[in-house]
């Protein structure tokens, strides 16, 4: 597996951070970046997924609803169906497990999380792992070899364990950080960062 090796010099960081101070550090970032500068970077970082290979070469890409900090996937979401893909979305189960389904065929509702998923009586939207060509990973912090840290739930890298395809995440400047991953943990394949 080949992870793309970050060129982008970490944020602050020295030893003594975990990765709950990593986590709210980069968080506290993302909500302070401005809106117009934000916006521009969304546009770019969308570009920039629609450019590779993977992207190209895709039938079924499954994203993410995203929160206002986060990069916004809903055109990358418009452009993926406007391109003819299918694109699927995550939803929880218990156990920190989750599915994606697909999103024409869904009805979503408000997570516990306050993010918008896919109802429970949409199980024949689901999509198996096989038949998904590229997984566009969420992440609120990564490091120079694609190992990231989300939310903390580990919803993504229990899924990625038994997942045998592709892997990209986006991300800006602020989520780059220098830290070690732990054991469990699941690099993403290749990470696009917006530039400044």
């Amino acid at each position: 597996m080949a992870f793309l090796r970050l060129t982008k010099k970490p944020c602050a960081y020295n030893s003594s951070m975990t990765k709950a101070d990593i986590r709210a550090h980069a968080l506290s970032a993302m909500k302070m970046l401005d809106p117009h500068l934000k916006q521009r970077l969304d546009e770019q970082l969308t570009r920039q997924l629609c450019a590779t290979a993977l992207y190209k070469q895709a039938h079924t890409i499954a994203t993410y609803m995203s929160l206002p900090h986060e990069f916004n996937t809903m055109p990358l979401i418009e452009r993926a169906l406007d391109d003819g893909k299918q694109v699927l979305i995550p939803r929880t189960r218990p156990c920190h497990h989750m599915d994606f389904c697909d999103y024409k065929n869904s009805t979503f509702q408000q997570s516990r999380f306050g993010i918008r998923e896919p109802q429970p009586h949409s199980d024949d939207s689901i999509v198996p792992a096989e038949q998904i060509d590229i997984i566009h990973v969420p992440l609120l912090a990564v490091n120079s070899q694609g190992f990231r840290i989300g939310y903390g739930g580990g919803y993504y890298d229990r899924y990625l364990a038994h997942y045998a395809g592709s892997t990209i995440s986006t991300a800006y400047e602020c989520q780059l950080y220098d830290f070690e991953p732990d054991s469990c943990d699941i690099a993403v394949q290749q990470v696009l960062i917006a530039e400044h």
